[in-house]
Formats: C-alpha cells, sequence, structure tokens
C-alpha cells in the first residue's frame, strides 16, 4: 500500500517467496483477496 509503483512479482521476491503465484495463493489464504484485490480497496 505504501508503495503502489511495485509489482507483485517484486513484492513476492522481497519478502522472500521465489515463484509469484505462490505467493499470490499464501495471500489470499491468509487475507481473503489477492494482493491486487487488496490494492484497490487500500
Amino acid at each position: 500500500v505504501s508503495q503502489p509503483d511495485l509489482t507483485v512479482k517484486a513484492i513476492s521476491q522481497l519478502v522472500g517467496f521465489r515463484d509469484v503465484s505462490h505467493y499470490v495463493a499464501t495471500f489470499r489464504k491468509q487475507s481473503g483477496t489477492t494482493p491486487e484485490q487488496f490494492r484497490r480497496l487500500h
């Protein structure tokens, strides 16, 4: 949210995921929404 210019891929790498799809699946499981949906809401 604080850095809207970062891609989801870049964020996933920054937080330690090697595969962006695994990051998205984990994010969705924890938050109930995808990273892109989360961005639009916040």
